[in-house]
C-alpha cells in the first residue's frame, strides 16, 4: 500500500474570550464603564454557551484605543 500523507493547516492558539468581569479585571476598568462601551459599538464575540456575552481583548485594546484617540486624548 501507498499513500500520501496530508498536513493539515496547524491550529493557531487562540486568545481566551472574556466576559464582562473577567475584562474589567484584565483593563482594570469597571464592569459599568465596559457595558457602556459595548452599546457603543465596542466589539464582542457574541454570547458563551451560558449566554454570557464575551470578548477578545486584544479587539477591545484596539477598539477603546481608537475611541480615545477620535476624542483627543492620547494612548
Amino acid at each position: 500500500m501507498s499513500g500520501t500523507v496530508v498536513e493539515f493547516p496547524r491550529r493557531q492558539a487562540q486568545e481566551r474570550r472574556l466576559t464582562y468581569s473577567e475584562l474589567s479585571r484584565e483593563l482594570g476598568v469597571s464592569v459599568r464603564f465596559l457595558r457602556y462601551r459595548y452599546r457603543e459599538g465596542m466589539p464582542s464575540e457574541g454570547l458563551d454557551y451560558v449566554g454570557r456575552r464575551v470578548f477578545l481583548p486584544s479587539r477591545c485594546r484596539e477598539w477603546l484605543d481608537r475611541r480615545q484617540r477620535r476624542m483627543g486624548r492620547t494612548v
